[in-house]
């Protein structure tokens, strides 16, 4: 495989806020929970019912082709579907009860890649007769005042993965004949949305992007890493790469598969140690930077 790079400095936006750089809100706090909630496995992508009076738990549409999407930065939306009958919808989870806010056409994969500024942007493929229309496959936005779709334009290709930030889009598309993966960027911004994409840069091992929330100078900026088998880096720094990752402004959340279940480590980001481990976890739930992590233990805050 070729092994191209044309290095992008990925950061994203420095905000104005400042912001914490304490790992306060990172202690463990075992929750008095008394009642059945709703969590989510990132591995298998399947929604899950806990209760922890009695340790029981009980997976919502089981089925095989049912799937769950979480949406970053968003704890109670997330996108449910069945990939074999191509139809989806967006949904608002509140503790046990699921509330559908949208239903998307039938013959469509919807895969959510963020909402910025009231609108739910998505990859959007098509299928004709249960087969892939890839020419057709593109990002697409719903307005959530509304409830219209909006293709956006110029964007093209084999697309396997996205982020949205305040400003851009960031893509990966597969090309086959060089078996590896491309990034670009498409603008979002007033002006420039019929702006062509910007290809970034070649020879990715994997499509999978992430961002993260980092503290640079007291100040919290939004950075855009990139991926392969092993890694997840920037031009920078680099992390250890798990089945499913997440970032908070001071935390790595590593995901393995632990059996039937998940295990979680948590690493500093300042000292890249890891501080806490939590083994037989069943799912996870956020709110804001916090995870609610429901186990064998019961459910606990970090």
């Amino acid at each position: 495989m070729k092994n191209i790079r044309i290095w992008l400095i990925l950061a994203v936006l420095l905000f104005t806020g400042c912001a914490s750089k304490n790992n306060d809100s990172l202690s463990i706090r075992h929750l008095d929970v008394n009642k059945e909630e709703i969590y989510y496995n990132p591995i298998v992508k399947k929604l899950l019912k806990f209760n922890p009076n009695g340790n029981t738990k009980e997976i919502i549409y089981a089925e095989e082709n049912s799937l769950a999407y979480d949406i970053y930065g968003v704890g109670s939306m997330f996108v449910i579907g069945d990939s074999k009958l191509h139809q989806y919808k967006l949904v608002d989870i509140e503790k046990t009860e699921i509330k559908t806010i949208f239903d998307f056409d039938s013959g469509q994969e919807i895969i959510p890649i963020g909402i910025m500024d009231g609108n739910l942007y998505f990859i959007n493929k098509f299928y004709d007769n249960d087969q892939e229309n890839r020419d057709k496959t593109t990002i697409s936005l719903l307005n959530l005042s509304d409830f219209t779709i909006t293709q956006i334009e110029n964007i093209h290709g084999d697309i396997k993965d996205g982020i949205v930030s305040p400003n851009n889009i960031f893509y990966t598309t597969y090309k086959a004949s060089e078996n590896y993966y491309e990034l670009y960027k498409k603008s979002i911004e007033s002006g420039k949305k019929g702006d062509s994409p910007e290809l970034i840069s070649v020879g990715y091992e994997t499509s999978d992007l992430y961002l993260s929330k980092d503290l640079y100078r007291e100040k919290e900026i939004i950075s855009l890493y990139a991926s392969d088998k092993d890694r997840i880096y920037s031009q920078k720094e680099s992390w250890d790469k798990h089945e499913a990752n997440y970032f908070t402004p001071s935390t790595v959340i590593g995901i393995d598969k632990d059996g039937e279940d998940m295990s979680l480590s948590f690493m500093d980001k300042r000292t890249r140690t890891v501080f806490t481990k939590v083994d037989n976890a069943y799912g996870i739930r956020f709110e804001g930077d916090t995870i609610v992590v429901a186990s064998d233990k019961g459910a606990s805050k970090y």
